[in-house]
């Protein structure tokens, strides 16, 4: 009865032990996550102004009367680039080989894949617009108006999806802070 007893307790302990370390790693990829989710959307947010910005300006230029060169468009758009942002993922990746992710309420792991499938939506945006229409052929003609249409259909669906992957991190925020017993705390310099 005794070594019965002991087996039991060491049994639970065992248990309890697994389930304590379940439970730290669970924490410590909520808190990866909600730095991770902050700095994505602060990159959005970053690049909105100028997304909104280059579409007005596209849109000018296609509605404009007169040559649609290249010359033209650069002469009249204010093009640095696509501004795409750098998105992490590394607080997903990391959650996902340890096996974090699994001891993270469904509910609220749900909500972190669907706002990782948001941003990798916009990633797979971004990287294939600048493989095709980037490309070294798309300005080996003089004529402007295909890459301006082209400029034009990615940033209506950029301008799209920016928004709505703003209010995912923010509901992600929000259930993050939740699951860690609210906001972080904010320290003074």
């Amino acid at each position: 009865m005794l070594i019965a007893g002991a087996v039991f307790l060491g049994l639970l302990a065992d248990e309890w032990r697994e389930n304590r370390q379940q439970l730290e790693l669970a924490r410590g990829a909520l808190e990866r996550f909600r730095t991770e989710v902050a700095a994505n959307k602060l990159a959005v947010a970053g690049v909105q102004e100028y997304h909104e910005k280059f579409q007005t300006q596209v849109n000018a230029f296609l509605g404009a009367e007169g040559p649609k060169t290249l010359g033209a468009f650069f002469a009249r758009v204010d093009f640095k680039g696509v501004r795409a942002p750098n998105f992490e993922h590394t607080a997903l990746d990391l959650a996902l080989t340890t096996g974090s992710l699994g001891y993270i309420d469904p509910e609220l792991a749900y909500e972190i894949s669907r706002t990782y499938t948001a941003q990798s939506r916009l990633e797979r945006l971004h990287d294939g617009f600048r493989e095709q229409v980037l490309s070294p052929t798309t300005f080996a003609t003089p004529d402007g108006t295909a890459f301006a249409i082209a400029i034009a259909a990615y940033l209506g669906e950029v301008r799209s999806d920016e928004p709505r992957l703003i209010e995912h991190y923010a509901t992600l925020s929000a259930a993050l802070d939740k699951a860690l017993g609210g906001a972080p705390q904010q320290t003074g310099n």
